[in-house]
């Protein structure tokens, strides 16, 4: 099961996050280390997909997760949670939208940071 990580890092002055995309063995396949303000996208290897950031506060960030054939989105309720979803059960074959509650594969929980 492929999972997007979000990590907290504080420095100097400012809260950098690491965005790491795992794939099922835990291995990493793609990072962003950035603020919440700077970062777009991140672009994901085989299948195609593009994760975007569509509006974050303080207390949540919402997602959209998007290939040629589905757009995904995802409300978390706070940037210290992690989002994992089984990418072939996600994307059929026909276009169209769906929310993470329609998903029975889509998870969310809890980074432990």
């Amino acid at each position: 099961m492929a999972k997007l990580n979000m990590e907290k890092h504080p420095t100097d002055g400012q809260v950098l996050w690491l965005y790491r995309c795992l794939d099922n063995d835990g291995n990493e396949f793609a990072r962003s280390f950035t603020t919440l303000q700077s970062l777009k996208h991140i672009d994901l290897p085989s299948p195609k997909i593009k994760l975007n950031i569509v509006k974050q506060t303080a207390q949540s960030i919402r997602l959209r997760i998007y290939s040629k054939t589905l757009t995904l989105a995802v409300q978390l309720d706070h940037p210290d949670l992690e989002f994992s979803a089984n990418w072939l059960d996600i994307w059929p074959k026909e276009k169209r939208e769906v929310t993470a509650h329609k998903l029975r594969d889509v998870k969310i929980k809890k980074n432990s940071l």
